[in-house]
């Protein structure tokens, strides 16, 4: 039974509170189930037996987004909580502020361009400065600034100071608008009260 899923259905198949971001299963109706060798009511019992009051959204895809299975549809918990909340889909991509892509609290979520959401990606694993876009040539004994824009990358400059890279690429992250988070060391987890289990993000400032 694949349907165009409203807001209406969502919010009659899931409760989402807003400030933990959690999402919970509700009681469904017997009509939304098929009658095959048992009856609509009895495989509505068996669901709601087994899922009716618990959290939906448990699975976590190979990216780290939550996603469940509606109606033959798969949703990600982050566009289904966007959806729940304003009452329609979002346009754009929806960027997790915080890094964390299990953390769907509204606060936590923002439509954005592809390319604005890239303005907000945290720290990689593999950077070694501890400052995005800041990076040291061996060669050159000299440290090196750079930024991208709109997947343009754009050269800063090589110096001698660590402080002085870091500066050009703050001031160029400021000119650019990119978020207050961009650069930020990822944040391991959250609770369900909305509160930081892993460390604070450190920007690079």
């Amino acid at each position: 039974m694949k349907l165009d899923l409203t807001a209406d259905i969502i919010r009659e198949f899931l409760e989402y509170d807003a400030e933990t971001g959690l999402m919970i299963w509700r009681h469904r109706h017997e009509k939304w189930f098929s009658e095959g060798k048992q009856s609509k009511l009895h495989n509505a019992s068996i669901w709601n037996g087994n899922l009716a009051g618990k959290e939906a959204f448990t699975s976590i895809s190979n990216y780290g987004y939550r996603y469940t299975t509606i109606l033959e549809n798969r949703l990600m918990g982050h566009r289904t909580a966007w959806m729940h909340f304003y009452g329609e889909w979002p346009q754009h991509q929806i960027d997790h502020i915080n890094g964390i892509r299990t953390d769907n609290r509204i606060e936590n979520l923002r439509s954005v361009s592809r390319l604005d959401n890239q303005k907000n990606l945290k720290l990689f694993s593999n950077n070694t400065s501890g400052v995005v876009g800041v990076t040291w040539k061996k060669k050159l004994g000299k440290w090196c600034a750079q930024i991208q824009v709109d997947n343009v990358p754009m050269y800063l400059g090589i110096y001698a100071n660590f402080e002085d890279a870091v500066a050009v690429r703050e001031a160029a992250s400021m000119k650019y608008k990119f978020h207050d988070g961009h650069g930020a060391k990822k944040i391991t987890s959250v609770d369900n009260t909305g509160e930081y289990t892993g460390p604070k993000i450190l920007l690079s400032t």
